[in-house]
């Protein structure tokens, strides 16, 4: 064989070695989008199994300073990279994002003003995987008059919403994805949505999103029990902070 063609041949090994190990000849990985309902989109790998199993929202005040924690954690495939989060309002008038598409990991802290903020989102299996994750907002600040008066009357505020609902969204190496969904407008706003269902429970979560919700028996207790108005209101102000926050960060 001559040195010429066995240049030749090298050559074309090269390339060929070259194209195999190139990363992006996968499929598209397209990420949520914030004009796009989620909750009338169809998942296209159910098999990744995204489920939200636990969500809470911890509050403590006084008459002049606040301090939250908001907690979800859930379960997915190990074949996730990618995670993503969005709470979403449906009401009489419409529906949209009340905070956009977040893109995890997420491990940072912030201040606004007066308030602070830890937030967290990332899986917590073996090595990072995605086997189980988790999203954490911390927050802790002053409660003024003005935060007082604009949301101590919570439904007045919100107006005709019938859902707030978190949304998750994990992808695969291969672009395919999987969403769960919980209902959190009781925890966020302090409106029982309860009376919304026909059986006089609350809707868990979207219909297309087949996981139960958590049961809402320690909801139920909040309303009746001592400064349970003041947590209403902290929790308004929770949300007003966080969609800020964010808002601000995104310019």
């Amino acid at each position: 064989m001559g040195k010429k063609n066995l240049i030749i041949i090298v050559f074309i090994m090269v390339i060929i070695t070259g194209i195999l190990s190139i990363p992006w000849i996968k499929a598209e990985f397209v990420p949520p989008m914030n004009d796009v309902d989620p909750g009338s989109e169809t998942p296209t790998d159910p098999s990744i199994g995204v489920e939200i199993t636990k969500f809470s929202m911890e509050m403590s005040s006084t008459d002049t300073v606040y301090d939250y924690t908001i907690y979800a954690e859930g379960t997915a495939s190990d074949d996730v990279i990618k995670g993503y989060y969005s709470i979403w309002v449906y009401g009489d008038d419409g529906s949209g994002p009340q905070q956009s598409w977040e893109e995890s990991p997420i491990d940072e802290d912030h201040s606004y003003g007066d308030h602070q903020y830890h937030e967290e989102f990332f899986g917590t299996g073996p090595e990072g995987s995605w086997s189980t994750w988790k999203w954490t907002f911390h927050s802790k600040g002053p409660i003024d008059d003005n935060n007082r008066a604009r949301f101590e009357d919570p439904e007045s505020y919100w107006g005709p919403i019938t859902e707030m609902l978190l949304f998750v969204r994990c992808y695969s190496e291969d672009g395919t994805w999987d969403q769960d969904s919980e209902d959190i407008m009781k925890e966020y706003t302090g409106i029982d949505p309860s009376s919304d269902g026909d059986d006089g429970e609350p809707d868990d979560d979207k219909s297309g999103d087949d996981v139960p919700g958590n049961g809402t028996s320690e909801e139920d207790e909040g309303d009746e029990t001592p400064g349970f108005e003041i947590s209403l209101m902290i929790g308004a102000v929770a949300i007003v902070i966080l969609i800020t926050i964010r808002s601000r960060k995104d310019r």
